[in-house]
């Protein structure tokens, strides 16, 4: 069970280190561009394929649970404007379990 150690003094937070961050980069799902061999760089006209769709789904539903697990949480969420980007991370939070995001 996670428990809060409540507030600590500056000379504490000093003396005992936190335990290091976690950084999590995840990549957009598949987008038509990607199945068809053609780098995309910055340009905003691809969109999801299907099998991406389905992979932010189970990236949702399966692998933020256990990220999530242990105490772990996840504090801030960065994206790129690109619609790819953007719909992966609404697929993210549709799939999720409540709370995770």
């Amino acid at each position: 069970a996670c428990r809060s150690t409540g507030a600590l003094s500056l000379s504490t937070k000093i003396n005992n280190a936190q335990p290091p961050r976690r950084f999590y980069v995840l990549r957009h799902g598949q987008t038509d561009s990607n199945a068809a061999g053609i780098l995309q760089g910055s340009s905003d006209v691809s969109r999801l394929t299907s099998k991406g769709r389905e992979q932010a789904s189970i990236i949702g539903s399966v692998a933020l649970p256990s990220i999530t697990s242990s105490c772990n949480q996840i504090d801030t969420i960065y994206t790129s404007p690109l619609t790819r980007a953007r719909e992966t991370l609404d697929i993210l939070r549709e799939s999720a379990p409540s709370n995770t995001l």
